[in-house]
C-alpha cells in the first residue's frame, strides 16, 4: 500500500516539473534553468513575449536650479545613440546613426556623482550603444536634447 501511494505521490510531483515548453534536458540558459527549476514557472507558454528592459547604467538628476513652472507639456524623448562629451553641445551628449546630437546636459551643470559616472560611462562604453529616455527641451527648438528639469535615464541598448 504504501509503495503504491508513493509511486503516486512522485508521479505527481514530478509531473509539473515536465511541463516546461522546452526540453529542460537541455536548458543552457540561466532563465531556462530556473523555469525548469520552478513548477510554476515551467507552466508559462513558450510563445508568451515579455518586455525587455535595458539595464539601467544611471539617471540624471533633474536640475533643481532649471525647476520652473513648465510652459509646454513636455513630450517623451528616447534617444539610442553614443555618448559623448564636448563643444558645440558643451556637455554629455548622445550621437545618433544619422549624427544628430542630443543634448544629455551642458557642462556648466555637471557637478557630483553625475559628472564622475558619465566620465566613467563614456570612458568605458566608447563603442558601446546607450538609449536615453526623458523628456525633449521645448525652450530651444534650435537645440535638440533633453529636458534636464525632469530625469534623464541611460540605458544600455539590447
Amino acid at each position: 500500500m504504501n509503495r503504491i501511494f508513493f509511486t503516486l505521490l512522485i508521479s505527481v510531483i514530478a509531473k509539473p516539473l515536465a511541463a516546461a515548453s522546452f526540453d529542460c534536458e537541455t536548458a543552457r540558459a540561466r532563465i531556462e534553468k530556473t523555469v525548469c527549476a520552478d513548477a510554476e514557472l515551467s507552466h508559462i507558454p513558450r510563445n508568451l513575449e515579455l518586455p525587455v528592459y535595458p539595464a539601467l547604467l544611471w539617471a540624471i538628476a533633474p536640475l533643481p536650479e532649471l525647476k520652473a513652472a513648465p510652459r509646454v507639456a513636455p513630450h517623451p524623448l528616447q534617444v539610442e545613440g553614443k555618448l559623448d562629451f564636448g563643444c558645440p553641445e558643451c556637455g554629455y551628449f548622445l550621437r545618433a546613426d544619422g549624427g544628430k546630437t542630443y543634448v544629455l546636459i551642458h557642462d556648466v551643470f555637471l557637478g557630483g556623482a553625475t559628472a564622475t559616472q558619465l566620465a566613467v560611462l563614456r570612458e568605458t562604453s566608447r563603442e558601446a550603444r546607450l538609449v536615453a529616455r526623458g523628456f525633449a527641451r521645448t525652450d530651444d527648438p534650435r537645440q535638440a536634447g533633453f529636458d534636464n528639469q525632469h530625469c534623464v535615464y541611460l540605458h544600455q541598448a539590447p
